[in-house]
Order: structure tokens, then sequence, then C-alpha cells
């Protein structure tokens, strides 16, 4: 069993440098289960998952059963960008093998053609390979075994910078994020800071994932369909 969550409660005095919120119905819960806080209690390293001002508390929490606590392997907190608490990051051993996955299949990033820099450079080599024409029988022999491997892997390569680049800056963000947390004292500014920093790693999720968004509005809808999260979006 491995109960975890938010529950915006404490069960210790040490879980909170502020107002102390107790709560007796989970701590009942824990001790009618059995179950195990996955900190240990010596543990001098157990980090506070939420940071507001001038305040630190351990508010998301993992408990798990005697079984479980013996296949722990490694706990710790992260920084994330979808929310304003820490993430509890939990291991643990299994039995089950992994599975193994291959190379999925390649889908053109329909963005980048709205890039003007990009499609300046696509112009420029579809001039190029257009050139090649003469040595193929047909186009459609020209198109299949010489200009669409190319153009797959200019949008490869462009793709591939991109990210490369995105993921250096967002490293960046939350190595910052890291830095600011490891301060002894938190001070005033300190969760401004936490939240200016979170606030750009949103931005550039929302950067990567704004391709993926259609336009989709109820009108598209068919009869009797539920609306769906990507209706509410």
């Amino acid at each position: 069993m491995l109960l975890a969550g938010v529950f915006n409660r404490i069960l210790e005095t040490s879980d909170s440098t502020g107002q102390k919120h107790f709560s007796r119905a989970l701590a009942s819960l824990v001790n009618e289960l059995d179950l195990h806080y996955v900190w240990d209690a010596t543990s001098t390293n157990k980090r506070s998952t939420h940071y507001a001002s001038k305040t630190a508390s351990r508010l998301d929490r993992i408990y798990v059963t005697k079984h479980l606590r013996t296949r722990k392997t490694g706990v710790e907190t992260i920084a994330t960008a979808f929310t304003d608490h820490l993430a509890v990051v939990l291991r643990l051993a299994i039995d089950a093998p992994l599975p193994l996955r291959g190379r999925g299949y390649w889908k053109m990033n329909v963005s980048l053609l709205q890039e003007a820099t990009f499609m300046s450079v696509v112009k420029t080599q579809w001039t190029r390979w257009q050139q090649h024409k003469r040595f193929c029988p047909n186009t459609v022999m020209w198109w299949g075994r010489y200009a669409k491997r190319l153009m797959r892997q200019i949008f490869i390569q462009e793709g591939t910078s991109r990210r490369k680049d995105r993921q250096t800056l967002e490293d960046f963000y939350y190595e910052a994020i890291y830095a600011a947390l490891k301060e002894d004292n938190l001070r005033d500014t300190t969760f401004l800071t936490l939240k200016q920093l979170n606030a750009k790693i949103v931005r550039l999720y929302h950067e990567r994932h704004h391709h993926l968004f259609l336009d989709n509005d109820d009108q598209k809808k068919m009869e009797d369909e539920e609306p769906s999260l990507h209706h509410v979006l």
C-alpha cells in the first residue's frame, strides 16, 4: 500500500517553521494502517516541500507499508514547473522487468512552418534540391528518394538544436531554484524569486507544447459528446 498526496497538514512540530496545522485524522489513518513515512526519522536532510514568505513546510507526503519500505532505494525532493510545491520522488526496487521500447515514428513539427528565419533556410535548400531533378526519371522519384529525405533531415536538425537550447535554459532555471532553496535563511525576496523562476519554466513548457493545441471549439464537438480537457483548455 502507498498513500501519497498534498495533505496541507503536518504530524510533527518539526514539519513546519510557521503556523502549525496538525491533522488527527491523518495521524489516525497512518497508525491504523501501520504506514511508514518515506523519510527516515533520523534523517537530517528532510526537505520542506512548500515555501512561503518566511515559512517552510512538509505538506507533500508519501507513506508506505513496511514491505514497500524495505524496497526503498532513495527519496528526494525536486523542483517542478507545474506546481508551487516541490515534488517528492520515491524510488522503489521492483521484480517486474522493465519494458523495452524501440524508436517511435517521426512526425514533422509543423509549428516550424511559421518561423520566418527557418523557412528562409528551407526555401534556399529547396532551390538547390530542385537542381537534382535532372538526375531522376520523374518528380515523384526525385521527391521520394532525394528531397523527402533531406526535408526530414533539416527539420530534425532544427528541432534538435532548439530542444538543446531550451533544455540548457531550463536546466539553468532549475539550478537557480535549487540554489535559492539551499539558503540557510529564507529572505523575503526568496519566495518572489522562486515564483519568477517557476513562471519562466512554465513559459518554456508552454512554448514547447504550443504546436499541439489545435483549433477545436464547442462547435466541433459531436452531438452528446462530453467536453474533454482539450475543449476546456
